[in-house]
């Protein structure tokens, strides 16, 4: 055994002038600032007088709209304070405590480690059995005469709760220990309260069901509770909201349907689908042109809470088309289906002597995703929810980009358009990965829908739309395309042009988005043994094939050079033209230098692969069979 080593750290090098650098000057200066102008409303938290807590958690809440000021809060203790105000005999006090800390989770899952660090959720969970259980005593009529200051305490702390859930697994684990599902899901009344209130409910019941058998279970096993379910899914109301409400109500349904019985889970996929098509069905891009006139009344600089009614109901809107088509791409893959990150074990490919490269059936590398229930492919064609996804992938109108980009409030309403049609694409990438049908997947709609998509990638669309170069974007309309070549491959339809074939061999280098080389290496894989089969096209067989040997080869990214390789294997393992071509860029050459130095690089990179350890370990192997296969073939 070798010794370990221990790391030797660099020495702290002493400044030559002895003084601060300017950034540190200018960073304790800030901390300096933030802490003299923070401790007098710390200490009013202590106040006796309830007026002045609740004016110090409102200017603490404003000091929270500066991120910079966030860690120098979470280093003097204010969430332990708010903490304890979450319980405080005054309402207005647990509103403005509940306000505040639900501002900074926003701020991301570190803030909120660091918030239940500081043992918040025992003060949120008295709170919740205070106020929700009080609630629940009231009679119908009346909740009518509660305080709108009762709701509103209660939908802060919903929306407390929702970050916190979503940012930490042990707030997850919290929320199972002390059974907060029931109090939660007792607000899932639209009947009964105000939608402000029974929106953050389901959203924090939707997040806490997703992946947790604990909550999921329960919500299923209860007769109780699936009559609430329905309820919130079939709640009645023509707004946004009421709408929204639905979306996320079937997200929940389906987070839970695992659990449920054969009957009536195949009822709920129907009702899922049902809900998802409604929420499709608006054109939202027609919605935003609506809009224009009512922003271009209002200054360029508005507050969210001074906006039109129309912009945030369009707002809503989209962020209700987000979620459903998030729960779409959900639907579509196969029941119980799982990542397993596996582990990397060394193995030595000499004393591995199967030539056989390992595949699909036995590796696991670029396995398809296994076709979803009859049922669910039924309830998705029935709600013609392929088509539904593919219309919200389209841009907008270049003038209502013009026009939105001016004003404050139309830039969110055109970032949120651009995660509808990220969400979109990934939605469509999965229908065509796990749905198996005719009528979807003929050659020619296959064909239309690969040039559709290939123009909003490349920017070359009829609309004359900007192209978009963020890697949310590329990564999902490459993964779609990719998803289109694997369906045409089977059925041997060539569609793909000289000059599409090009401009995926030069993305394929200049791509600053790991993610997107890995699709479009795929990509090129997948065409390349389609064309390998065919006569008289060399000159593509040999482009691609220079272009994946160079990604092979150079590219930085192991997870990108092993899609490269295994595409070199689909290309090149079969057929006179491929074993032309091989020679033709000295494959075997180029793949034994690749082989002296990958088993070193994945030594050198092995922690930084995550999850992507195996595929990478089994592209490894494979090269070894398959410079061997080629020396059979008799190259040089």
């Amino acid at each position: 055994m070798g010794k370990l080593k221990t790391k030797k750290r660099g020495k702290h090098r002493v400044k030559p002038t002895g003084l601060q650098s300017t950034s540190e000057a200018l960073k304790e200066q800030l901390d300096i600032e933030v802490t003299d102008h923070m401790l007098p409303h710390l200490e009013e938290l202590s106040s006796p007088s309830a007026d002045t807590r609740e004016c110090a958690c409102a200017c603490l809440a404003n000091l929270v709209s500066d991120s910079r000021a966030i860690p120098q809060m979470l280093k003097l203790g204010v969430v332990k304070r708010l903490g304890s105000l979450l319980v405080d005999e005054s309402e207005r006090v647990r509103l403005g405590a509940a306000g505040c800390l639900r501002n900074l989770t926003l701020e991301g899952h570190e803030t909120c480690a660091s918030i239940i660090e500081d043992d918040v959720m025992s003060s949120l969970v008295v709170f919740f059995r205070q106020s929700i259980g009080q609630m629940q005593n009231l009679s119908p009529s009346a909740r009518q005469s509660v305080k709108c200051q009762t709701y509103g305490m209660v939908e802060q702390a919903l929306h407390l709760l929702w970050n916190l859930t979503e940012g930490s697994p042990v707030a997850v684990s919290i929320f199972n220990q002390q059974n907060l599902m029931s109090l939660v899901l007792h607000c899932l009344q639209p009947s009964g309260y105000p939608l402000s209130l029974v929106v953050p409910a389901a959203q924090c019941l939707y997040s806490v069901s997703e992946d947790n058998t604990h909550v999921s279970g329960q919500l299923a096993e209860s007769a109780e509770a699936l009559c609430v379910l329905k309820e919130s899914l079939q709640c009645s109301g023509s707004t946004a909201n009421h709408l929204l409400l639905r979306v996320i109500t079937a997200g929940v349904l389906f987070n839970i349907s695992r659990h449920l019985p054969i009957a009536t889970k195949v009822d709920s996929m129907h009702a899922i689908t049902q809900v998802l098509s409604i929420a499709l069905d608006v054109d939202i891009q027609a919605e935003m042109k609506a809009v224009v006139p009512a922003l271009t009344e209002c200054k360029p600089e508005i507050q969210d809470d001074k906006e039109p009614e129309q912009v945030m109901e369009v707002k809503t809107m989209l962020t209700t088309q987000q979620l459903a088509l998030e729960v779409l791409a959900n639907f579509c893959c196969a029941d119980g289906d799982s990542s397993d990150d596996g582990e990397w074990e060394d193995t030595d490919d000499e004393a591995n002597n199967d030539d056989e490269l390992v595949t699909e059936s036995n590796g696991v590398i670029h396995e398809i995703p296994p076709l979803v229930s009859a049922d669910k492919a039924a309830a998705v064609v029935t709600q013609c929810l392929p088509e539904k996804a593919l219309s919200k992938c389209k841009f907008a109108d270049p003038a209502v980009y013009q026009v939105l980009g001016g004003h404050s409030a139309g830039q969110h309403l055109i970032a949120k358009l651009n995660t509808v049609q990220s969400r979109a694409l990934v939605a469509l990438h999965n229908l065509l990965s796990s749905l198996c049908t005719e009528a979807l997947y003929s050659g020619e709609a296959l064909c239309n829908l690969w040039n559709l998509l290939f123009h909003l990638a490349s920017g070359d669309t009829s609309e004359g739309a900007t192209l978009r170069d963020d890697e949310e974007f590329l990564e999902a309309v490459t993964g779609a395309l990719r998803s289109v070549l694997q369906r045409l491959k089977d059925t041997k339809v060539q569609c793909v042009s000289s000059q599409q074939i090009a401009l995926l061999c030069s993305v394929c280098h200049s791509s600053k988005f790991s993610s997107v080389r890995a699709n479009i290496v795929g990509m090129l894989g997948i065409i390349g043994t389609m064309i390998a089969q065919c006569h008289s096209r060399m000159e593509r067989l040999v482009a691609i094939g220079t272009a994946l040997v160079s990604a092979a080869s150079c590219d930085h990214d192991l997870w990108v050079v092993a899609e490269a390789l295994d595409a070199i294997f689909d290309v090149f393992g079969d057929g006179d033209e491929a074993m032309i071509a091989a020679e033709k860029i000295n494959l075997l050459k180029i793949l034994q230098q690749i082989a002296s130095t990958l088993k070193k690089r994945m030594r050198a990179e092995k922690k930084h692969l995550g999850s992507r350890v195996a595929v990478v370990d089994i592209a490894r192997n494979n090269l070894q069979r398959f410079i061997r296969y080629l020396k059979t073939e008799g190259h040089t």
